[in-house]
């Protein structure tokens, strides 16, 4: 058996490790994703595929500054995901058939088809998605969706995209009875909104705010903790209760006039040296 190729029942997968230094970005040690085949020569040209894409999206994960894992979602994120996922999965079984398939291949397609509805229909009815959580992990991180592993919009979008799986499986098996269903369309990209280095450089800009030097100065030293604890290129939407706290903690232990008494030191390491020689903090009376 060809390396990254398993069997499971009469459908061959695609399974592969992920490499060590990217493991943290998983929540599953290995990818599974079901070729559709149970033809051993078409699965091992579909192998030669999975493998192409799976070693591009590692070689671009670790190129890609990662995004900030999230917690919550919106109803309104959770559709589009799901919409996402369900275009990409229409697209692909459009485009291999477009291709031609042979009396086996269709067949095996078919074959294929019957097992895996099974399986994934009764883990939908079950509500467990812990078989599929591998690969739909790596659909959300190779475009671009963090979660937070235990989180509620975790477990969310994982039940949702087991339901856009089975619905694609109930489509493809209308297509593979020759009935016409449309891939529908990529969803619109989502408006991501204006970064905290946006928000800053917009308030500051505004013209119509006249402000003394010294308001000037003390927005200066919130705006810099801000900058300097979540960062100037993180989305503003992204910014959590406990980002906001943590920079609560820092202003309210920060030295007075800290940047002329420790010059070039990080806003966190001043509130250190200046609990070291007891000097004053900004929230001091």
């Amino acid at each position: 058996m060809p390396d990254r190729l398993m069997k499971r029942g009469a459908t061959f997968y695609f399974r592969a490790r992920y490499p060590t230094d990217l493991r943290d970005h998983f929540t599953a040690r290995e990818r599974w994703k079901s070729l559709g085949t149970a033809d051993f020569r078409e699965a091992k040209r579909l192998l030669a595929v999975e493998n192409v894409r799976f070693d591009a999206e590692m070689g671009e994960l670790r190129t890609r500054a990662a995004s900030p894992a999230r917690a919550t979602l919106t109803p309104e994120e959770v559709n589009r995901i799901a919409a996402a996922y369900f275009h990409d999965l229409m697209s692909e079984d459009e485009e291999h058939r477009e291709e031609g398939l042979t009396d086996r291949e269709f067949r095996s397609k078919g074959e294929s088809l019957d097992i895996v509805k099974i399986e994934a229909k009764d883990d939908l009815a079950r509500g467990n998605t812990r078989f599929w959580q591998g690969e739909f992990d790596d659909w959300l991180g190779s475009n671009g969706h963090q979660l937070e592993p235990a989180s509620a919009a975790h477990r969310t979008v994982l039940n949702r995209m087991l339901k856009e799986f089975v619905r694609f499986l109930n489509a493809s098996s209308e297509r593979q009875e020759g009935e016409v269903v449309d891939t529908p369309p990529a969803p619109k990209p989502e408006e991501l909104g204006p970064t905290v280095g946006d928000l800053i450089y917009d308030y500051m800009a505004d013209p119509s705010r006249n402000r003394a030097p010294k308001t000037v100065m003390s927005y200066r030293i919130t705006f810099d903790a801000l900058v300097e604890l979540v960062g100037k290129d993180r989305r503003a939407r992204d910014v959590t209760r406990a980002d906001c706290e943590r920079i609560r903690d820092v202003l309210l232990r920060l030295p007075s006039n800290a940047r002329k008494k420790f010059p070039g030191v990080p806003l966190a390491t001043a509130v250190e040296l200046g609990a070291r020689i007891e000097a004053p903090t900004l929230s001091r009376g």
